[in-house]
């Protein structure tokens, strides 16, 4: 289309237009800058197209002032640069009925850019008359001289869009322009096609300025935002002093008591937990007695007592080791009562809400129900009870369900009552717990005090629901919802960063969802980060606010603070209690037992290993004691005997047979097999048998002996000829007379030859020759054979002693 068509678009109408933002500037006119023009950084980025319009209303009507602006980048205008991309003046001749100065920039030239810097300056008088005037004016006067202000002004900025549905049923911006005459309740919208029409309309909260922050950050002036971050601080170090004292005393809560009266005798265990209630007086100093009674058999009077530590005090959990000479077998009732001796009212009656008793060898648990006083003055005036062993019934019972899951509950589930009634075995300590308790309220403060103009302005909507003088609007819903949920991202991070922490000692299945220990860095360095950045907002924001209207702000956060913690949050968990007591009475997972149930496996693995231990050290020491003897006696019996010669006999035998003497035969320059065959044939077979003395006489009853004439040997090498019985091969038309086959055990020929092979004698030979000739065995021989074979296909047999 030539000529572009006008569509007016109205808006919601229950859209509630958030107030002006004062601009202090006057204030600044006493700090040393050299600022030509109140600057401010305006971010435009969208994916669509947008118009920005700006709404100024000077307190002093009779004030003129000069608008600049430049997209990107900084605008600057004095007498030797002029880099700004648009200009106006506003004087009070263009002041509307509700005394504004009104400027608007259109979305085709907003059109890619991603911000805009705009300035504003006050005319002086001189400035006023040559300019506001003169209506032909096409330049902006131009001083090198910084703003002075001398009133404040109030400031409101929108952005508006017309978009259309395309093909694609995507929003489009494209051939639509926003008209000037779009204000708060309808958007003129201008458009070169026809489609589906829409609108935009955005309030964009005033950032925060700087320069007023700065120049007004007098202690004086902002008392209240001051004392306010200064008193939550102090407060938070108060608590986390105290909650390093009550993680210390937690810690040596911790760890499980073996019972006094245990045997050392006796190897089979079973842990005990008792669990003491969270009533008024519920803790005793009184001895408390009990007997166990199994299928199988049952123990004698045992006690629970521990002289590191208290025990079985106001909502304690107590654990214990309990040796008993053999299984019980599965258990039936559990016997228990106290003396009553505790000194004092509050310590003699005890409140004992149920036994857990585990069998370490099978792991298999046994719950003891009581929910009763041990006490004369108290319920029945009982002071002996016997509990059996609960079913299913009993376990699904609502008051047990109920007395779990509300303790649990309140003690870890709530984050501020955690701090003081947190349970000792949760990884989760008091001063992470605290660390986020205020974490997640700076972060609310700061929330908070950034939507509070927002959510004060509800009560002039005409769509608001009132209670007398309570008004909710569907602008504070929202606001409270988007509150929450940016409250709630950084709460789950952090407490599930703690809550998640693996122990640098305790060893856990690598499919479990835990964070390595180190994560604990990273989890006090995004608590850091939050909460400084949360106090710097909650101060430069209170300095915009002024005494009064800071304190007004601090009593609605500090009393919907306190509502929550005291009604709000303690309601809710309660309702949830009631209602998982009601909707799983089936689940018979008992998380309180369960934490200390796994708490304590890796320490139960140890006593088991050790009460191993204890059952056998007496065997093994004797064991060990009966082989030091046996090796003392050995020792002495081998070295006492030891000849002194020894070393003289070693090293004479060395020289002998390394003939280290002899160039061409020393045994200790052998580098090659030839080196080592040459020194065997020319050295070590000469040396191995007595030769000729050196007259040439023949070594006469020496046999036996090797060459050195005095050393003998023990034994010797023999090498025997294996033979195969000799037959007649049947061949057809040929006569053999003999033909050997392959050598086997089954063909060996075990015949007594004459010497020469022959089966008779031809002469007569020493009885050394014609015993060779005489078929033995390897055990004859009293020696070990190996076989081996000549290159001729010569057999024979290596035998060594």
């Amino acid at each position: 289309m030539s000529h572009p068509i006008e569509i007016i678009i109205p808006r919601d109408p229950n859209i509630i237009i958030p107030p002006m933002i004062l601009q202090n500037v006057t204030s600044m006119n006493s700090t040393p800058h050299n600022q030509l023009f109140d600057l401010h950084y305006l971010n435009i980025t969208s994916s669509l197209s947008i118009s920005i319009h700006f709404e100024i209303q000077p307190l002093n009507t009779s004030l003129a002032y000069l608008f600049i602006y430049k997209f990107d980048q900084l605008p600057q205008l004095n007498t030797s640069i002029n880099s700004i991309d648009g200009w106006t003046l506003f004087c009070p001749l263009n002041l509307t009925n509700e005394t504004l100065y009104k400027y608007f920039i259109n979305n085709q030239q907003t059109s890619g850019h991603q911000s805009i810097i705009y300035g504003l300056r006050e005319l002086n008088s001189t400035e006023m008359m040559n300019t506001c005037s003169n209506t032909l004016i096409s330049s902006p006067p131009i001083t090198d001289q910084r703003f002075n202000f001398t009133s404040n002004y109030q400031l409101r900025i929108y952005t508006s869009g017309c978009y259309y549905l395309d093909k694609n049923n995507q929003w489009k911006s494209d051939g639509l322009t926003v008209g000037p005459l779009t204000n708060h309740y309808e958007t003129q919208c201008f458009s070169t096609h026809l489609t589906s029409f829409a609108s935009g309309f955005v309030i964009l909260p005033e950032l925060i300025n700087w320069n007023y922050v700065f120049a007004n950050a007098d202690f004086m002036k902002n008392k209240t935002i001051y004392l306010t971050v200064i008193c939550v601080s102090v407060i938070y170090i108060i608590l986390i002093i105290y909650a390093r004292f009550k993680d210390k005393k937690d810690s040596e809560k911790l760890g499980v008591t073996p019972l006094p009266d245990n045997h050392q005798s006796d190897q089979y265990l079973y842990q005990i937990i008792v669990f003491t209630g969270q009533q008024q007086n519920a803790g005793t100093n009184s001895n408390v007695h009990f007997i166990v009674y199994g299928d199988n058999d049952e123990t004698h009077i045992r006690t629970l007592a521990d002289s590191q530590r208290r025990i079985l005090q106001r909502g304690g959990i107590d654990p214990f080791i309990m040796a008993v000479p053999k299984s019980l077998g599965l258990l039936n009732y559990v016997r228990i009562w106290y003396d009553n001796t505790g000194q004092g009212s509050s310590s003699s009656s005890w409140f004992l809400k149920y036994i857990i008793i585990r069998d370490l060898q099978t792991m298999e648990k046994f719950y003891f129900i009581s929910q009763c006083w041990f006490a004369v003055e108290k319920d029945d005036e009982k002071i002996e009870r016997i509990l059996f062993v609960a079913g299913d019934v009993e376990k699904q019972q609502f008051s047990y369900i109920l007395s779990k899951k509300a303790y649990h509950s309140i003690s870890d589930g709530h984050l501020w009552f955690s701090i003081f009634s947190r349970p000792p075995s949760n990884q989760f300590t008091r001063v992470q717990r605290c660390t986020c308790c205020f974490v997640l309220f700076f972060i609310s403060m700061f929330l908070n005090i950034m939507y509070y103009d927002l959510s004060t302005e509800g009560k002039t909507s005409t769509y608001s629901l009132s209670f007398g003088s309570l008004y909710i609007t569907r602008q504070q819903v929202i606001i409270g919802i988007i509150v929450e949920l940016f409250v709630l991202i950084p709460s789950l991070l952090i407490v599930q960063l703690f809550r998640r922490l693996q122990s640098r000692k305790k060893q856990v299945s690598p499919f479990s969802l835990l964070f390595p220990w180190w994560c604990i860095f990273i989890a006090y360095g995004l608590c850091i980060i939050l909460v400084g950045l949360s106090i710097i907002f909650i101060i430069a924001r209170g300095i915009e606010f002024d005494d009064d209207k800071t304190q007004k702000w601090l009593i609605s956060i500090l009393s919907g603070f306190f509502s929550s913690i005291i009604f709000t949050q303690p309601l809710k968990i309660i309702g949830l209690t009631i209602c998982f007591a009601f909707c799983y009475q089936n689940s018979y997972d008992d998380k309180e037992a369960n934490e200390y149930l796994d708490y304590y496996e890796e320490y139960l693995h140890l006593v088991k290993k050790k009460s191993l231990f204890t059952y056998r050290h007496r065997s093994m020491i004797k064991e060990i004691l009966f082989y030091v003897c046996f090796i003392t006696v050995l020792y002495i019996i081998i070295y006492s005997n030891r000849d002194l010669n020894s070393f003289l006999q070693v090293n004479h035998s060395r020289k002998v047979f390394f003939n280290s003497r002899q160039i061409n035969c020393d045994y200790t320059k052998i580098t090659t097999i030839d080196d080592y065959w040459n020194w065997l044939e020319n050295s070590f077979v000469g040396n191995i048998r007595a030769q000729q003395w050196y007259n040439n006489d023949p070594p006469r009853n020496l046999s036996g002996f090797i060459n050195d004439k005095s050393n003998r040997l023990i034994s010797w090498a023999t090498m025997r000829q294996l033979r195969v019985k000799s037959t007649l091969c049947q061949v057809q038309n040929e006569i053999t007379s003999t033909c050997q086959y392959g050598y086997n055990f089954y063909n060996e020929d075990k015949y007594f030859y004459e010497p020469g092979w022959k089966n008779e004698i031809i002469q007569n030979y020493s009885s050394a020759i014609s015993q060779s000739f005489q078929y033995s065995t390897s055990e004859d021989l009293n020696k070990y054979g190996y076989i081996g074979e000549h290159d001729a296909g010569l057999r024979f047999d290596l035998f060594f002693l």
